[in-house]
């Protein structure tokens, strides 16, 4: 009896002890495993305190994809925001002096109004803009601010904001050195000229608004900034040209440069001293004269920012070709038909190129006879002087304009024409009414001009208007 207990005491015993080792084994193991991962996740939970603790800069997350841009360089901006109640966002930018930003929304480009929030299409999250800075060697700092505004009210109740450093560095990509060209055998001057826009003679309260002329070389409010070289103009007898550059883009230039062949060099490219920034509308007039020629007639090619260092609204202005003569029979122009040829010995002789009817897509002019009741329709047309003289100042008319009350449209002076010279206008009817119209141009309606022939002063160009 008393050997059967002791043994049952001693297997007690190994039985006590194997479970003390297997529970301190799946203690091990269980520290091992799971203590680790419990101090993690304080350390994730501490971190996320920190966060929601850090003071941030406003009741929405507003990032961008790259805080350090150059200027006309894309980018992204994007917000988190759980709003409780539907609403829109809108996004604007802080006023900063030089500093712009183009807004791409779909297809079409906006430019943003600094402290004016532009209200964005719904569940709108992200948007890519574009950065300007004017402002040549320099930075600037630019907060871009979004609001979110509750439904059915006019005030914002929510925003953000995050900044962006915009960099300008110089007007030639790569920090290339311009080069400031061999004026050795060719003389180059120039002088800033005024910003020149017509505006529409006033018309009575009764007549709907044309709302819009313009001359070719007049701004077209393009989101950036577009250099243009337009009328063009050789002298007689002299191995000498004269040319304006204009911006007629929506933003600051910045310095630039050109580039011109010179026929006393056989025809070698030579480069202009930098030139200051141009605003919109601003320009400059060069008068560039050579010491001799190789032929009675060279073409000189001229080129407008030749590295393409400017972000413009549009290359396809920035080339022209004048054939510089001392035989006295004319230039002509193959760049935007800027220049034509003339006759030196008559008198002034104003004419049309051409004539179209369509419509304004921002600054681009899409030709169309065709539209709708409530549209708006532009027309398009050149004016030349194929004369020997200039024509001083004039007017132009426009007959059966795409209205029911069939008004006419009289225009203010436009400026003088010299021989040779062409200029582009573009007028601009809105809200116009159904029917089928053959609008009449008449140039010279005032007879201001004394003219070598007036039979070719009028032209006319259909257009319908379906309801």
């Amino acid at each position: 009896m008393s050997n059967s207990t002791g043994v049952r005491s001693l297997l007690s015993k190994i039985l006590f002890i194997v479970g003390v080792i297997i529970i301190l084994v799946l203690l091990a193991w269980a520290v091992l495993n799971f203590v680790p991962a419990v101090f993690s996740s304080f350390s994730k939970a501490g971190s996320s305190f920190g966060k929601l603790l850090k003071p941030s800069d406003g009741d929405i997350a507003v990032m961008v994809n790259n805080k350090d841009l150059s200027s006309g360089e894309r980018f992204s901006a994007y917000w988190q925001f759980s709003p409780t109640e539907p609403g829109a966002y809108s996004i604007t930018h802080d006023c900063v002096d030089s500093a712009n930003f183009d807004i791409h929304i779909g297809q079409d480009t906006k430019r943003l109004i600094c402290n004016t929030p532009l209200t964005l299409p719904a569940d709108t999250v992200n948007v890519e803009m574009t950065a300007f800075n004017s402002k040549v060697d320099s930075f600037v700092d630019v907060p871009i601010v979004v609001y979110y505004t509750p439904a059915g009210q006019t005030e914002s109740k929510f925003n953000g904001k995050s900044t962006v450093t915009i960099k300008n560095e110089g007007a030639v990509a790569g920090n290339t050195t311009p080069q400031a060209g061999n004026l050795a055998s060719a003389t180059l001057t120039g002088e800033q000229i005024p910003a020149k826009t017509t505006q529409p003679a006033a018309q009575p309260a009764n007549v709907a608004p044309v709302t819009r002329v313009q001359n070719y070389y007049a701004p077209v409010y393009a989101s950036r900034a577009d250099l243009a070289i337009s009328n063009t103009y050789s002298y007689p007898n002299q191995s000498a040209l004269q040319f304006d550059i204009y911006n007629i883009g929506g933003s600051n230039s910045g310095v630039w440069q050109f580039t011109y062949t010179d026929p006393s060099q056989g025809n070698k490219v030579q480069y202009s001293p930098l030139q200051i920034s141009l605003a919109p509308g601003q320009g400059m007039r060069f008068n560039l004269s050579f010491s001799s020629q190789e032929k009675n007639s060279e073409v000189v090619v001229i080129s407008v920012d030749p590295a393409n260092t400017i972000s413009e609204n549009s290359e396809s202005n920035n080339n022209a070709y004048v054939n510089v003569t001392g035989r006295g029979t004319g230039s002509t122009n193959n760049n935007n038909n800027t220049t034509t040829t003339y006759d030196p010995n008559d008198d002034a002789d104003l004419y049309f190129g051409d004539l179209e009817v369509g419509r304004l897509s921002g600054s681009r002019f899409v030709e169309d006879d065709t539209v709708e009741e409530g549209d708006d329709v532009a027309i398009r047309f050149e004016v030349r002087n194929k004369g020997g003289e200039s024509t001083g100042s004039w007017r132009f008319q426009v007959d059966n304009m795409p209205f029911d009350n069939d008004d006419t449209y009289r225009s203010d002076r436009q400026d003088s024409l010299k021989p040779g010279e062409v200029r582009e206008l573009t007028l601009e009817f809105e809200n116009i009414d159904s029917g089928n119209y053959t609008i009449k141009v008449i140039l010279d309606s005032s007879k201001d001009v004394k003219e070598e022939s007036e039979s070719n002063n009028t032209k006319s160009v259909k257009l319908e208007v379906e309801n």
